[in-house]
């Protein structure tokens, strides 16, 4: 797979696992990168950006970023089915199940 399907394939499972609560964070501007994908938010807890990286181990980094581009956190080893909630927790809602650090 090179970078761009990589990307859409995220995409493709975010969409897949949350389309209303990635449409709830306003996301936009999509860009493919090298085995990752970003994309700018205007939550409630977070406006900046996301991108969510393809990992050795076949699961995702997700970096989160505020709308000045200052590294906010990142979180590693995640799970696509667990991605939506994951980003949920920094950029809209609090669900405790992944606690701001």
């Amino acid at each position: 797979m090179d970078g761009l399907e990589i990307a859409n394939e995220i995409k493709r499972q975010l969409f897949y696992f949350g389309q209303v609560k990635v449409w709830s964070w306003g996301a936009n501007t999509w860009t493919g990168g090298e085995y990752s994908l970003q994309f700018k938010v205007q939550g409630f807890k977070l406006k900046g950006s996301v991108r969510i990286t393809l990992n050795g181990s076949d699961l995702y980094d997700i970096e989160f970023r505020d709308d000045v581009g200052k590294f906010v956190t990142v979180r590693n080893d995640v799970y696509a089915e667990d991605m939506i909630d994951c980003i949920d927790c920094m950029v809209e809602t609090d669900n405790g199940k992944y606690p701001d650090s």
